[in-house]
């Protein structure tokens, strides 16, 4: 939960601002067609909806992080622990070989500084391979990326807020709409983080060392959670448990592309 709210000392409304109203649009446009995604992707492999929410909202967003804010809506006895641990590996997966041959299909393409970090930053789940396939097409390539994931980035708690609206509470217990709205703290705190970075001019290093605490911190989750998961129950949920992420994967590769292509 911290790595989540350290995840915010990263992002600024100056830095979402500078995307620009038409690529910030495109960008909600293809999230919302990601997140859609892996609900059909769960209902194709006959999974519960709740792995579609799991899945496109993680690769939607940002990743792990992302998937750990959302499971934390969906709660534990409405989603079990080995597809939630089977998707945060289906993400990560996914992110690593988008990282190494995403700028490739981008020079390819002939797609120019701009496109191609768009591309980069709106397709690829986590930060850390976003901006690692940003810079290894270009250095304006790489800046661009990061501007288009920090964007992602901070529409995190938007989006978790949305999410356990539509789904609802666990338990089956019927709340009011403020009560649907009331985030996790830490999406908050993450909220918050934000703010402040926008507002006060932080010293470098807050930024740089905020960013490896929060690796840490998610890296520790993401073990944590492996090594509360049992192989052969990761096993026995099949590849069809993976369609929601490959589906949501591929949608928010053909949705950037297009947009960049179009666009930009």
């Amino acid at each position: 939960r911290w790595g989540i709210v350290l995840l915010g000392t990263q992002v600024t409304a100056m830095q979402i601002g500078s995307l620009g109203a038409l690529a910030l649009l495109g960008l909600i446009a293809i999230m919302v067609m990601v997140i859609g995604a892996g609900l059909l992707g769960a209902r194709l492999g006959k999974q519960s909806l709740f792995s579609g929410w799991l899945a496109g909202g993680a690769t939607a967003i940002c990743g792990a992080s992302a998937a750990l804010a959302i499971y934390a809506v969906i709660g534990r006895e409405r989603l079990n622990q080995s597809q939630f641990t089977l998707t945060l590996v289906g993400v990560a997966l996914a992110s690593a070989i988008a990282m190494s041959f995403y700028p490739i299909i981008a020079g390819y393409l002939q797609f120019t500084d701009r496109q191609a970090g768009f591309l980069m930053g709106a397709a690829v789940h986590d930060v850390a391979q976003a901006l690692g396939g940003g810079y290894s097409f270009s250095e304006s390539a790489g800046e661009t990326a990061t501007i288009v994931k920090l964007s992602r980035v901070a529409l995190l708690a938007p989006a978790v807020a949305l999410i356990g609206l539509v789904i609802g509470s666990s338990g089956n217990q019927p709340k009011s709409l403020l009560a649907k709205l009331k985030l996790p703290w830490f999406i908050l705190a993450f909220f918050g983080a934000v703010a402040l970075n926008s507002l006060v001019s932080a010293p470098a290093w807050v930024a740089e060392y905020g960013l490896i605490a929060s690796k840490a911190m998610l890296l520790f989750a993401v073990t944590a959670t492996a090594m509360r998961s049992r192989l052969d129950l990761l096993l026995g949920q099949g590849w069809s448990a993976l369609l929601p992420v490959i589906l949501a994967t591929l949608t928010a590769f053909a949705g950037a592309a297009m947009f960049a292509w179009i666009a930009l």
